[in-house]
């Protein structure tokens, strides 16, 4: 048995029907036992005169009940059903239905439980034949000695009308019912047994067959777009808000002028109200999305329910003011008011602040429920120790207290849960699950300071802020991903017990337990759902609990509430009439359902038409490429299969395509792989009174037709027509041949009719000066007896050559073999060629050596001297997008290259159009990454460059399709010099010696200003990046250096770089991004990462005066790193900013002094300088030195590589801090939630 297929799957092959899914539904019931078996049964009318018994037990609440069934004389039955008299449980009848042979089976016993519609009653007798009911049940067989073996199936149903029952086709087996040993016969007799519980549709497990939402429950369900489930739930609990759906009608619609309909977030949210006020099936949000400004991805990435909420109204709200005489809904609906304050204790000071909030978030863990949450939202918050604040007026920090007073309550209060939340331990957001109770009704009178109230001029003397909930929007899953669904009550006062959930498509009733107590969450002695409990009244065998639903409610959860005050719930709430919709609305959604009606039916009909495309003269001499005509650009119109060659023809006419349709010949064109035309025979051959589709494909007039190309393309094009239009009245068709050919011009040039010795030719004219280029020069109908060299002489006529001028002549095919024509004395017919085949004609092309050609390739074109070298050429041809490696997102240029250039011919063509005085040797190239957008971290290397342009595309050949795209970098030395030495990233570091402003500029020579604006201008020509802080100097380059060298000869080349004198002290540090890694010693020989993509990264530093005059024998040089002082909870510290050295006596200094000292070099105030930390860092690890007084011991220096052990770590706020932030997008699961309509 296939366990994935679903319940009316099997209700289905039980009653012997076909059933072929039109539709994927939503897999909501999996089978919880290897037991499950087929249900369904064939419907028995029930007989209303028989009477109906009470059940054998039933629960206080009358909704549950067992009763029992003997089957007697089971060996004497004959009969093939058996129907047990009816029973009453919850005011409906019951009864089993048994198959003592078995139901289309013969080798178990069927079972199955009927439902006989409401008890019927002499106020209501037609509820007996129209009724809708879901059930929960059990069925079982029971066992005569020991009722703990049992047999007992668990199945659930919506019991209607048409399908009254439901069960079990292969319950038992027979010989295991027949065997004595097994007791479940006795004395002749087989006991059954039932258990029945009466619940809402909202919880069934099953989905609906044929279920009808509007019908049933009056509302109807939203389409889910992929991911948009949340925005569902939201869309609907707006609707039930009657004064909301009142004021989003009476929003002004505006029309573009490019758009003859409304456009724009309103409209399209006015659409949806309307369609879920009248509609009677789903409604479709398409159009709501895409006044979003959504796309696909947005569609498929679920957001939170919440933000969705924020924007929307923040959205609206926008709308609503500009708008002079439009009420401003969302405030009145949404606002209320709180008061943040902080109050010192020891001083008369206090700080307030007035806020609006349109929705509060409360804590769930921590918290049993909403009134407690209150409570920690509201509680005062003591600011004492480190925490103390500074208060106006006084210097010392003062103890405060802190807290927020609610100064007014929204008519609409909407309560976000805090289920997620950042779990520091396990660094990772997780969801909390724990049971958090909310009531169908609050007090929150409590919460209100009406003093503060008053003191703000707020007036809620006469509001009562007790509240009734609305609507409970429920979150399935985790922080991964889940899905979002509504429970609401759209008669909170008059009709409370009546619950519906909307799930999307589907909206179903459900009752106070499914909304409220089953979303409580989990946790807790009173975690038992009141199904469960009232199965312990001992009614008789009980299933176990569902696993699927027991580990489902741990993450079944309320996610947002929106309660509506008690005293607001009339106005609010208030049911809107058709009055209630504005005219012009109504008209308008109406005039879309005609036209989308039109549209509908057209795709009904599709089938019996076809689109024309017509291609003219124009279309054909415009057309540059190989073949004759393009796609692009052609007319196109709709036509009855059944229209015939002139009724196409007066249709040309009428669309002035044409003059006169008595000198039109009309052709049926094929289309290649290249996406372009050819003519191919007459269409309709010819006939005025044929249809269009009647085509003699294969054989015309004794010339054999072109196979069409049959590709995706085509198939899927083949209610496509192409047709070329031959205006005889623009250019005949004989005249050119009999001129050239000496023939007596026919009389009939302009004649429709096709000769069955004529042929259809085109001609065309290849010159690869200024630049390649092939046109189309002329058409004519050629004998079949005509030689090549008389086409050669129609083909110099048309391009104006002399007749004894030498041409080469080819004949353009669709593949790449390109045959040459040179045999002139060889007729049409033994070459071939065909209706709509092309004659190509040059002249001799020159040599390499020619003026000409030198100068097409000094400027960076490409000379393709002949017809096939041209061909080849367009065979190979990709456009390759170049954009710049340092600006990946920037602008980029499209290069036309071929796949087979060489790396020194594309970089040339390149480098040519970046910039045409560019020298190609200073440009070097960057594939693209394997996984995400941007240039991969090193260059192509030597053995790539060897490859040809295909080959250095398909280096990543795992990528589908191929990414085409490459990027340069502009280097300061030639890029050969890259092969043999290393780059090397050099920061030159001066420390701004005394107490120099931070904003002055750094003077690297004694030159003045004139000479740092001279020098500044030098520096950004040989690629220096200057940068100064408040504390230092700095210059960013690079150098080439051979890999043989030493650190003394980088030093050389720096200072010759810098022109820095040699008695300047300088050492060398190696640092990485963020970090001193070691001191280099100058004799060091250099060693260079060993991965490709890492470069050494040095520091070059001016040693500081103080440093040189002072006494340095009893110190060491300590690192000190920049920390980020938000990111102390994980076990390594983001480092950022400039990281220093400094020297610290051998034994030791003061933590305190330390960092008197730091923030010294650092040039910080004192008051900075004390919410400084300082921390020491060891092996990864940091730990914080707190005592002032302690003596910090250095370490020196671990070995003779010169890498630091030990060093200090500054955590401080830093504003000056450059964070590090990618270039590229961000995945679009992390897209961020806009309207941008």
């Amino acid at each position: 048995m296939d366990l994935n297929r679903n319940e009316e799957d099997l209700y289905l092959e039980d009653k012997g029907m076909d059933f072929e899914d039109s539709e994927q539904w939503k897999d909501n019931n999996e089978v919880e036992e290897e037991e499950r078996e087929e249900v369904g049964a064939m419907d028995l009318a029930s007989d209303e005169d028989e009477p109906v018994e009470p059940a054998d037990k039933v629960s206080e609440s009358g909704k549950e009940g067992y009763f029992t069934y003997k089957l007697e004389n089971y060996s004497k039955i004959t009969q093939n059903k058996i129907a047990s008299p009816w029973r009453d449980v919850g005011g409906y009848k019951w009864r089993f239905l048994i198959f003592p042979r078995g139901n289309q089976t013969k080798t178990h016993l069927s079972l199955y439980l009927e439902c006989g519609g409401p008890v019927q009653n002499l106020r209501d007798p037609w509820a007996a034949h129209i009724f809708s009911q879901s059930a929960k049940f059990s069925l079982q067989c029971i066992h005569q000695e020991d009722p703990s073996k049992s047999i007992v199936k668990n199945a659930e149903h919506r019991f209607t009308d048409n399908e009254s029952d439901w069960g079990f086709k292969e319950f038992i087996k027979l010989d295991v019912l027949l065997r004595p040993e097994n007791s479940f016969l006795h004395e002749d007799c087989v006991t059954f047994g039932a258990q029945v519980t009466l619940v809402a549709d909202a919880a069934l497990e099953t989905n609906f067959f044929s279920y009808d939402s509007r019908k049933e429950t009056g509302y109807v369900g939203l389409k889910n777009q992929g991911a948009t489930c949340y925005m569902n739930s939201l869309l609907q609990t707006l609707f039930h808000l009657g004064e909301f759906r009142r004021a989003v009608y009476r929003m002004p619609i505006t029309i573009s002028s490019e758009s003859a309909h409304p456009e724009g977030l309103t409209y399209a949210l006015q659409r949806i109200f309307y369609d879920l006020q009248y509609s009677p099936t789903v409604v479709k949000t398409k159009k709501l999305t895409e006044s979003f400004g959504w796309d696909n991805t947005d569609a498929f990435t679920q957001h939170d329910v919440q933000e969705l909420n924020r924007i929307l109204c923040d959205a609206l709200e926008e709308k609503m003011k500009k708008e002079a005489n439009q009420q401003n809904t969302i405030q009145m609906l949404f606002e209320g008011k709180l008061l943040n304050y902080i109050k010192c204790i020891h001083v008369p000071y206090e700080s307030t602040r007035v806020e609006s909030f349109y929705d509060l978030s409360l804590n769930v863990r921590g918290c049993a429920d909403i009134y407690e949450s209150f409570e920690k939202y509201t509680e005062v918050e003591i600011m004492e120790g480190d925490n103390k604040y500074r208060a106006e007026g006084y210097e010392e920090l003062q103890e405060a207290k802190k807290g927020v007073k609610f100064l007014s309550l929204p008519p609409v209060l909407q309560l976000h849960l805090k289920r997620f939340e950042y779990d520091f331990a396990r660094d990772m957001m997780v969801k909390v699950n724990d049971k958090f109770k909310f009531y169908e009704t609050v007090d929150l009178n409590r919460f209100v300071d009406r003093t503060a109230a008053q003191e703000q001029n707020i007036d809620v003397e006469n509001d009562d802020y007790v509240y009734v909930l609305h609507s409970v929007l429920v979150h399935v899953g985790d922080v991964h991903g889940g899905h979002y669904y509504a429970f609401i009550r759209p008669k909170p006062l008059s009709d409370p017990s009546v619950w519906f959930k909307f799930d999307d498509e589907t909206v179903l009733r459900a009752d106070k337990t499914q909304a409220v107590d089953d979303n409580f969450g989990v946790g807790g002695d009173e975690d038992e759902s009141p199904e469960r409990k009232i199965g312990n009244e001992g009614f008789g065998p009980l299933p176990p609990p569902k696993l699927k639903q027991s580990m489902v409610r741990r993450f079944v959860n309320a996610y947002m509430l929106q309660y509506v005050r008690v005293d607001k719930v009339d106005q609010v709430l208030s049911p809107l009439s058709d009055d209630d919709v504005p005219i012009h609305l109504r008209e308008q959604f109406e005039r879309e359902k005609e036209e989308e009606a039109i549209r509908k039916k057209e795709r009904m009909e599709a089938h019996l038409y076809c689109t024309v495309a017509v291609a003219t003269e124009a279309n054909v001499l415009a057309h540059k490429d190989l073949d004759l005509i393009g796609l692009e650009g052609m007319d196109t119109f709709k036509l009855r299969k059944t229209s015939t060659l002139k009724d196409l023809k007066m249709l040309l006419c009428s669309k002035k395509l044409v003059k006169d349709i008595s000198f039109v010949r009309l052709w049926k064109c094929s289309k290649s792989h290249r996406n372009t035309l050819r003519p191919q025979c007459l269409l309709a051959n010819g006939r005025d009174d044929q249809m269009i589709t009647d085509t003699n494909e294969s054989v015309y007039n004794g010339v054999y037709m072109r196979v069409p190309y049959t590709g995706r393309d085509s198939l899927l094009d083949n209610t496509r027509l192409f047709v070329f239009v031959e205006d005889l009245l623009v250019m005949d068709g004989r005249s050119v041949r009999a001129k050239v050919l000496n023939e007596k011009i026919p009389t009939g040039v302009h004649s429709v009719a096709l000769n069955n010795d004529e042929v259809f030719l085109f001609f065309k004219y290849y010159t690869p000066f200024p630049a390649p280029t092939l046109s189309v020069v002329g058409k004519q109908l050629m004998k079949l007896r005509d030689t090549i060299g008389d086409a050669l002489a129609v083909a110099k006529e048309f391009v104006g050559i002399d007749e004894d001028e030498s041409v080469f002549i080819f004949e353009e095919k669709l593949g790449r073999k390109i045959p040459r024509l040179n045999d002139m004395s060889r007729n049409l017919v033994s070459c071939e060629l065909k209706h709509g085949d092309i004659i190509v004609i040059q002249k001799v092309p020159p040599a390499a050596s020619d003026e000409r050609v030198i100068a097409l390739q000094r400027a960076g074109g490409r000379y393709l001297p002949t017809f096939l070298d041209y061909v080849e050429f367009l065979w190979h041809r990709v456009e390759v997008e170049v954009r710049n490696a340092k600006e990946p997102l920037g602008p980029a240029i499209t290069v036309e290259l071929s796949s087979n250039d060489s790396y020194e011919s594309f970089r040339r063509r390149i480098a040519n159009r970046i910039d045409p005085s560019l020298d190609p040797e200073y440009i070097r190239f960057y594939p693209p990454q394997l996984y995400s957008p941007g240039p991969r971290m090193y260059p192509l290397t030597p053995e790539e460059r060897k490859h040809n342009l295909n080959g250095i595309l398909h280096l990543d050949s795992t990528r589908y399709p191929l990414p085409r795209v490459l990027y340069y970098e502009r280097t300061r030395y030639p890029s050969s010099d890259y092969d043999h030495k290393e780059e090397v990233l050099v920061t030159y570091y001066e420390k701004i010696e005394g107490d120099r402003n931070h904003e002055s500029k750094p003077q690297w020579n004694n030159g003045g200003e004139h000479q740092e604006l001279v020098e500044e201008e030098e520096d950004k020509e040989r690629g220096i990046k200057s940068e100064t802080t408040h504390f230092a100097h700095l210059k960013h380059f690079s150098i080439l250096i051979s890999r043989e060298g030493t650190f003394q000869d980088l030093l050389n080349l720096v200072r010759k770089y810098l022109a820095l004198e040699e008695s300047i002290p300088l050492r060398l540090l190696e640092v990485k991004e963020h970090l001193i890694i070691r001191i280099i010693s100058p004799d060091t020989a250099l060693r260079f990462p060993t991965y490709p993509h890492d470069r050494l990264e040095v520091r070059v530093e001016r040693i500081p005066s103080e440093e040189l005059e002072g006494d340095t024998r009893d110190t060491v040089l300590v690192p000190v790193h920049h920390i980020c002082k938000e990111n102390r909870y994980v076990r390594l510290p983001e480092l950022f900013g400039i990281p220093f050295v400094m020297r610290v006596a051998s034994c030791g200094e003061p933590v305190g002094q330390l960092l008197h000292r730091v923030g010294e070099y650092l040039k910080a105030k004192e008051e900075e300088i004390k919410s400084w930390k300082l921390y020491e860092i060891r092996d990864g690890l940091f730990s914080s030195l707190d005592d002032m007084e302690k003596v910090w011991v250095p370490e020196p220096l671990s070995d003779d590589r010169g890498e630091f052990s030990v060093s200090l770590g500054l955590e401080h706020k830093d504003e000056n801090a450059k964070r590090w932030q990618s270039p590229f997008p961000k995945s679009f699961m992390d897209k961020p939630l806009k309207i941008r309509g």
